[in-house]
């Protein structure tokens, strides 16, 4: 049944579309960095609202203090919150896909992880790893990379 009075040919050609396709690809390639970032970013920010602050400068000491006296400090407001960092990864990132770190400098603050895992006089935080398990933030920083490709993407179709 072609070709006759009362028919139509309909024809698909979807030769351009593999070139469109390697345009999109080789953008979202690109785009991993920037949205990985994003998502990092998030995370930082969300880490940072975990941490306590204190309301003035503030020393620490080890379980040896009593009989070394030796204490840290003095450390300011916030300097706990300011050695939270995101770091891109590349030993971890590859083709199509990016990995950044997210964590504390233990150089800037050396009591991090008292304050993360507790001491037997205090409890933890815990602001990194109530951070790593919340669905809230993890949903918000996949938005943010979602928003990054997505901008990546309408800018290759264009």
């Amino acid at each position: 049944m072609s070709g006759g009075r009362n028919t139509f040919v309909v024809k698909v050609d979807t030769s351009g579309l593999d070139v469109y396709l390697k345009q999109l690809g080789a953008a979202a390639e690109e785009a991993t960095q920037p949205a990985a970032k994003a998502m990092a970013e998030v995370y930082v920010a969300a880490v940072r609202d975990l941490v306590p602050v204190s309301k003035r400068a503030h020393f620490f000491h080890g379980t040896q203090f009593k009989k070394s006296g030796i204490k840290y400090g003095p450390y300011s407001p916030g300097h706990l919150s300011r050695s939270i960092y995101w770091a891109y990864s590349p030993e971890r990132s590859g083709k199509g896909f990016t990995t950044y770190a997210v964590g504390y400098n233990y150089q800037k603050a050396p009591y991090a992880h008292m304050v993360e895992f507790g001491t037997e006089h205090s409890k933890g935080v815990g602001f990194m790893s109530r951070t790593a398990a919340s669905d809230a933030v993890e949903r918000d920083a996949y938005e943010a990379g979602e928003r990054v490709l997505l901008d990546a993407l309408a800018q290759a179709s264009e």
